[in-house]
């Protein structure tokens, strides 16, 4: 349905250094999944996913949605360019700063409408109300501004404008984060709501692994720009296989027992994306690290069923009951 192939990302930086903030990355998001990607701060995740919502020009490799592809570099003509950016939308993280304070609602929602000469005026209004009433708002709400809602409310206008144009896929970049947490869990049934009610797909990125397990049909986990482990949410959160994706799990505070239980923090800092280290990326953090891992890079290995993971040293049930 969606798909990046050696997909790369890169930006210029004083001095005449280069920051590869996505490194050749494969990809595939399966029609009506929700595919969560997730991975500490700075690691690329929002880059991939602006890229992949078509915000961000990739420096190498090819983009497809749909069935129509673009490769790095290249120019389609408008009517292909205008069908890409139909089939993919994005909600932010941010919902203040996503919606245009001078515009009421009515025009926020109706504008892809009205920019993809979507029916009448009266037709776009119609569905703008539609749209509106689909994630719990109404139409008194359409003369409203965006200042004149919650945080919550707020994310739902910028739902059902990314819900306007029917698109296959929508990168959702996290979109609970800047909510309070009495708040998340419904935006949070919200989204699987519409899910089953419209067929979508969604790349659901986020740092939050109790997030990802409640969300999440498959998960990517991405580390210093790249791919490092891939599998179903059943397999990463039982059977992690990299011990970076065991650290994150380890990292979660668990509440369920009475006397509770903090998370461990993950040791060290992630290496500088314009400087990574040779071999392994995440060997200078990693308990299991070898002299291979330090100077030989891993490349995919498939596991279990379509579990695949970029480690010299894939964790053993041992190693898992006792993460970095």
């Amino acid at each position: 349905m969606a798909a990046a192939h050696q997909l790369s990302v890169g930006f210029a930086l004083p001095g005449g250094q280069r920051l590869t903030a996505v490194n050749n990355i494969n990809l595939e998001i399966r029609r009506g999944e929700t595919l969560a990607l997730v991975g500490e701060s700075g690691c690329g995740k929002s880059t991939l996913g602006r890229t992949l919502a078509l915000l961000q020009a990739p420096t190498t490799g090819t983009i497809t949605v749909g069935g129509q592809s673009i490769a790095a570099g290249s120019r389609l003509p408008q009517a292909a360019r205008r069908a890409l950016y139909e089939n993919v939308q994005m909600i932010f993280q941010d919902p203040v700063a996503a919606l245009n304070p001078r515009q009421t609602v009515g025009a926020i929602v109706g504008e892809p409408l009205e920019l993809f000469c979507r029916g009448s005026r009266a037709e776009r209004q119609q569905q703008v109300v539609a749209l509106l009433e689909a994630v719990g708002l109404g139409h008194d709400d359409l003369v409203r501004y965006p200042h004149q809602f919650s945080g919550g409310q707020r994310q739902r206008i910028a739902i059902a404008r990314a819900l306007a144009l029917q698109p296959q896929l929508i990168v959702a970049d996290e979109p609970v984060s800047a909510l309070d947490i009495s708040v998340q869990s419904q935006i949070l049934n919200l989204f699987n709501e519409l899910k089953q009610q419209h067929q979508l797909t969604y790349l659901f990125i986020s740092h939050d692994m109790a997030v990802v397990k409640t969300m999440a049909d498959r998960v990517a986990v991405m580390y210093l720009g790249e791919i490092v482990e891939l599998g179903s949410r059943e397999q990463i959160f039982a059977q992690p296989a990299h011990p970076y994706t065991a650290a994150l799990l380890a990292s979660v505070p668990d509440i369920s027992s009475r006397k509770g239980k903090f998370g461990r923090i993950l040791s060290g800092d992630p290496p500088s994306p314009a400087q990574p280290p040779t071999g392994c990326a995440f060997h200078p953090r990693c308990g299991y690290a070898s002299e291979r891992c330090r100077s030989e890079r891993p490349q995919q290995q498939l596991l279990a069923g379509d579990h695949r993971v970029a480690c010299h040293h894939p964790l053993r049930q041992a190693d898992r009951e006792q993460p970095l």
